[in-house]
């Protein structure tokens, strides 16, 4: 199972779990969980071969972005824009630090302005371990938060 896939997996897992309990209804919990997926996959298309682009994975270029157009849309735009908006970029952004976790668990790590790359272990990026630990984490997830719970 290619790394992009089990990203996707977890980040669609956990995009929708937080959607669910932040009181979202049916179509803002899939719209979350769909644009984690589509986030994922901008993360997963800089990569150059076996490599990863600094832009694209990097704790800085990344999620920082992010998180300053969620700071944006709470504070400027707030009055004009249905708070939805705002959860929703929250949401994204947890997702993205997520893939940026799961990503430092590999040889390949994820790219920390002044210091390099860093890895927190030595899992191999299209390997098996690698690759089932988000989608475990998203079963587990999912039987925590979903399993039983009304509709």
């Amino acid at each position: 199972m290619p790394s992009t896939k089990a990203h996707m997996i977890y980040s669609f897992a956990i995009a929708a779990t937080l959607a669910k309990l932040t009181g979202f209804g049916g179509l803002w919990v899939l719209f979350s969980g769909l644009l984690a997926c589509i986030l994922d996959g901008i993360i997963d298309a800089g990569h150059r071969g076996r490599r990863r682009s600094a832009v694209t994975h990097s704790v800085a270029s990344t999620p920082v972005p992010l998180l300053a157009a969620v700071i944006v849309a709470k504070f400027v735009l707030l009055p004009h824009v249905e708070p939805t908006a705002f959860y929703v970029g929250l949401i994204l952004f947890i997702s993205c630090l997520g893939h940026l976790f799961w990503d430092s668990l590999t040889l390949n790590g994820v790219h920390v302005p002044g210091v390099g790359w860093v890895s927190l272990a030595n899992l191999e990026s299209s390997g098996w371990v690698a690759n089932a630990m988000p989608v475990l984490a998203a079963i587990v997830i999912i039987f925590l938060f979903w399993y039983g719970s009304p509709p």
